[in-house]
């Protein structure tokens, strides 16, 4: 895109000796992000019961983008050297390109999720029998493909080496303001409109079709979609901010990106990577069984031993068997 989280940085000044509080800030947010989303994965993965609900890998694939995201947002902090002409470097780094990218392939996923759950609400016998596993994980697959199409483009085209030095962004004039639009569009209309219209569909089916509330798959059912409308609104709280002062500036209304307002904003966004692994964390019933069960498995698999006459005994939690 054609904005920056590193605005301090400026070609020719390389990196200071001393970190800025803005970028501890940004570092600080990425270590919590990039080791919050790594252990989501790794309970959901050690979960057989996670692992079969239709809706995990959409999950492992969200707490992966925004673990990526979590890293590049430490890696684009702290290295930004000279690009030294190198026109690559200029345009897919130093323009956080990469960044941006995943940013848009976590709010395409966040769609996936919230059509699928409407889905599933909607159309209950179709979804469970069309919608295979070979399905599920090529629809994982395509929804990398916006952000590499949008960020990817709209990054190389808005920066480039001019007189020697590196434009981060700025270059490009209409095409890039068009692009940005488009961006806007893609990563925060389009994913509102699906939330309102989805959660709004699935609440009218469930009040006019009641199911059975002792049911223990519509109970699970109803947690997940209370936990992916929080997920929501994490993710209006922090989008909204900068996709208003975008489309501001687009629009001609602001200046630059210079503004402390655009940098909260930034820092906003970069946050939305982090509230993920606390809301299964503190919301998330299932997965809290699943964090549970991987730190008490050694307590609960028995251990087959002998004693030393040769009788054998199996120990559970500790407590010696006949």
């Amino acid at each position: 895109t054609t904005v920056s989280t590193e605005p301090t940085y400026r070609e020719g000044q390389g990196r200071v000796n001393e970190l800025s509080s803005w970028e501890i800030s940004i570092i600080f947010i990425g270590l919590v992000g990039l080791l919050g989303n790594a252990f989501v994965v790794l309970v959901i993965l050690s979960s057989k019961a996670l692992r079969k609900n239709i809706t995990t890998a959409y999950l492992i694939n969200q707490s992966t983008i925004d673990a990526l995201a979590s890293l590049f947002m430490i890696l684009q902090t702290l290295i930004t050297t000279e690009s030294h002409g190198n026109e690559l470097y200029c345009r897919l780094w130093l323009s956080n390109t990469f960044l941006w990218v995943l940013f848009i392939n976590s709010s395409s996923n966040l769609m996936a999720i919230t059509i699928e759950r409407l889905v599933a609400t909607w159309m209950p016998l179709w979804h469970r029998v069309s919608l295979t596993r070979t399905k599920q994980l090529l629809t994982v697959a395509i929804i990398w493909l916006p952000g590499l199409t949008i960020g990817v483009a709209q990054g190389y085209i808005g920066s480039g080496i001019v007189d020697s030095q590196c434009w981060p962004y700025g270059l490009g004039g209409k095409t890039v303001e068009y692009m940005g639009y488009v961006t806007i569009a893609f990563e925060y209309v389009l994913p509102i409109v699906i939330f309102i219209f989805s959660y709004t569909k699935i609440a009218l089916i469930l009040r006019a079709k009641p199911v059975n509330s002792t049911s223990d798959s519509h109970k699970k059912s109803i947690q997940v979609i209370k936990v992916l409308l929080l997920l929501t609104a994490c993710f209006f709280i922090c989008w909204t901010p900068n996709a208003v002062y975008y489309f501001l500036q687009l629009s001609g209304y602001v200046p630059d990106f210079t503004s402390g307002w655009y940098l909260l904003s930034i820092l906003a966004v970069n946050m939305n990577c982090c509230c993920n692994p606390f809301v299964y964390l503190f919301k998330y019933r299932d997965f809290q069984k699943a964090i549970k069960n991987m730190f008490n498995r050694s307590k609960v698999a028995p251990l087959n031993s002998r004693t030393s006459d040769g009788k054998r005994i199996t120990t559970t939690e500790g407590r010696a068997n006949p």
